[in-house]
């Protein structure tokens, strides 16, 4: 037997097997939660936002050691134009929190926070907004990621804050940009919304409204997300929608409407953490707000922070319908005034929740060690 298998071993080498040596041949990572993504395994909890504490059921392979837990706090939404002639307020941006070597077995309860719709704070209302994980509640868990809140009459949305977070890292998001001032003239600009924090840092403020005109008014563009190059959402005072501020490389705003048409903000660009454009207005109409983008900074590919949406801009006698928060935080963006009648506020974002670990014999080797073991195995039969 060894002779045999000698004499393959010398044939495999001469048709040039020895060259896999450098040709990586990963072994597929299996996990028992979540999804492989490398060498870990990533599981993301999104699910019943707002109903309180749930459990997670902690998987066999599980290494505490090598754990990465974060979490982005849900985004404020934006306030309905029209409140004693205003333009409403956008949302604030959720807070971003994470933590590393959380040790954890048999089930660990956590709670999604859902959108802030409301301006008053209950005990309730405050459980149903709150994201953490590994706690009873949100002062006792291990990683816990603050709130944006809903605008106040003219005032954006307070950010979710590092004060009120946990975690060994921690960035707060930006606030929701003012609605526009009061006064007795026919449109009030909205606000934008705030954007989200995430792993690169805090979010931006959205653009402020502008003041209460006597000719239509662009709605504000949202805030970006989750720091480095992000930019805050751009302000306008005329027809033409305020940019969407910057994502984390410094790209992906969603463009302000245009005046002529008037034409609709866009959207930030997906994967950048972008903000809405807002939209533009004439003389005769508005248009809508473009909703804010998200990043890829949790996962890779498809979590991370989320920008503020941009607001509708103002036309004669009608309010325009203000962009959504980016997905995971994001703040909604405040509506429009019209006159006659009011924009809605944009939507905020939900929170939400990642787990990253490297499971307890994961992945790992090649082709000629994987040979190597086979040859070894056979030798000794």
């Amino acid at each position: 037997m060894k002779k045999i298998l000698a004499s393959i071993f010398s044939v495999l080498l001469a048709f040039g097997v020895s060259s896999f040596a450098y040709t990586p041949f990963v072994y597929a990572t299996t996990c028992d939660a979540g999804t492989p993504v490398g060498s870990t395994c990533v599981v993301i909890l999104t699910s019943g936002a707002g109903i309180g504490n749930q459990t997670w059921t902690v998987p066999a392979d599980f290494v505490s050691a090598t754990d990465q837990i974060a979490c982005i706090g849900s985004g404020g939404s934006g306030l309905t134009g029209g409140v004693t002639g205003a333009g409403g307020p956008g949302g604030g941006g959720g807070a971003y929190a994470s933590s590393t070597g959380i040790t954890l077995s048999g089930t660990a309860t956590y709670a999604i926070g859902a959108t802030a719709t409301s301006t008053g704070e209950t005990l309730a209302t405050e459980q149903s907004r709150v994201t953490f994980f590994n706690g009873a509640a949100s002062s006792t868990a291990s990683v816990t990621c603050d709130w944006g809140g809903k605008g106040i009459v003219q005032a954006g949305g307070l950010a979710g804050s590092t004060a009120f977070s946990i975690g060994t890292t921690k960035y707060a998001g930006g606030a929701g940009g003012n609605g526009g001032a009061v006064s007795t003239k026919t449109f009030g600009g909205g606000g934008g919304g705030g954007g989200s924090g995430g792993p690169v840092g805090a979010g931006q403020i959205g653009g402020g409204g502008g003041p209460n005109s006597a000719v239509a008014l662009g709605g504000a563009g949202g805030g970006g997300a989750d720091g480095g190059s992000s930019t805050s959402g751009g302000t306008q005072l005329s027809g033409a929608g305020g940019a969407g501020g910057q994502g984390t490389a410094g790209t992906g705003s969603g463009a302000g409407g245009s005046a002529t048409g008037p034409t609709a903000g866009t959207n930030g660009t997906s994967g950048t953490g972008g903000g809405g454009g807002g939209g533009g207005a004439s003389s005769t109409t508005g248009s809508t707000g473009g909703n804010g983008a998200c990043d890829t900074k949790l996962d890779g590919s498809t979590v991370g922070g989320c920008a503020g949406g941009g607001s509708g801009g103002e036309g004669s006698g009608a309010g325009f319908t203000s962009g959504a928060g980016g997905t995971y935080g994001g703040g909604g963006a405040g509506g429009s005034f019209g006159g006659s009648s009011a924009g809605t506020g944009g939507t905020g974002g939900q929170g939400v929740i990642i787990i990253i670990y490297t499971p307890s014999g994961g992945g790992g080797g090649g082709f000629i060690s994987g040979l190597h073991m086979m040859f070894k195995w056979l030798w000794n039969i």
